[in-house]
């Protein structure tokens, strides 16, 4: 059985995610816990280490949905690609949206642990906006 273009784009796709995630738990847990609470860098790693749990979640269960996708076969490749660039455009409209949050927190905020948290939601953010755009573009040929 060959397994379709679009469910190898997505495997890849949540493998990047994954590792994003594992880097984002790594690093922000690190910093968090070198600095004191409530302190610039302890915020801005633990906002990345919450972030990257939040996405590790999202990419183990679309792992499975591929998995379980791949086991069963795919009755409509193209209805499956055409589901996945729309969740790709909304989650580039949405990934917008956290980039603003994140400078609103880091501009308008009053304290160290604002800015922190600020920089990291503008950190995950930024990455989504570009992972989510990117993959967009690339999924259009698959």
């Amino acid at each position: 059985m060959t397994i379709p273009k679009v469910l190898l784009f997505q495997q890849r796709l949540l493998l990047q995610l994954s590792v994003w995630s594992l880097l984002s738990v790594f690093l922000g847990g690190v910093l968090a816990a070198l600095f004191p609470a409530k302190s610039f860098w302890s915020a801005f790693g633990g906002m990345n280490a919450v972030w990257g749990l939040v996405n590790l979640v999202i990419a183990s269960v679309g792992f499975y949905g591929v998995m379980k996708k791949m086991r069963s076969g795919l009755s409509d490749e193209e209805g499956e690609r055409r589901r996945l660039l729309r969740l790709l455009r909304v989650n580039t409209w949405l990934d917008v949206g956290y980039v603003a949050v994140g400078a609103g927190l880091a501009f308008l905020g009053k304290t160290p642990l604002l800015h922190g948290f600020g920089w990291g939601v503008i950190l995950q953010g930024g990455f989504l906006l570009l992972f989510d755009w990117w993959h967009y573009r690339q999924g259009g040929s698959v």
